[in-house]
């Protein structure tokens, strides 16, 4: 969806000023399977109504809480900055947990192709970003992101 000054939050180890855009992601796993899981899931994105690649896109949260669950998945022995942003450009909420499955799966050994497309339209599958869920949700964002605090 497009949107227009709209406030999303982002952690990062890198060290970015306030009133600065966010500089150009173009993100490359060097892990067989991270790689895979990403080969697998951009395969089926044109299936969806989804606008933007997960490798040039920026991973933002939508609340403080989300902020938090973010924070103890990725970063639990770091201490990255915490950036609140303003975005205008394309961004859609994901189910975090269809990507681990599929990442698992892969992971584990177990390739059925039918199985691997289901678990990837199943995670271009947008969700509400509001919704009280029993998995992290994360935004996919690509425009212009301001640094708007740190």
């Amino acid at each position: 969806m497009k949107v227009i000054n709209h406030k999303a939050y982002h952690l990062s180890l890198c060290d970015n000023e306030v009133g600065t855009i966010w500089p150009n992601i173009n993100s490359e796993y060097q892990e067989w399977n991270r790689k895979l899981t990403e080969e697998i899931l951009e395969k089926y994105r044109d299936s969806s109504r989804i606008l933007v690649n997960r490798k040039t896109s920026l991973f933002v949260c939508s609340s403080l809480d989300n902020v938090r669950e973010w924070y103890i998945k990725k970063f639990k022995n770091k201490n990255p900055f915490v950036y609140t942003l303003e975005l205008t450009g394309d961004l859609y909420w994901m189910d975090d947990r269809h990507y681990e499955d599929l990442f698992e799966f892969i992971s584990y050994g177990m390739r059925n192709s039918q199985k691997e497309k289901q678990m990837a339209l199943n995670y271009w599958d947008e969700v509400d970003k509001d919704a009280t869920y029993p998995f992290i949700v994360e935004g996919l964002f690509t425009g212009k992101a301001l640094i708007v605090d740190k």
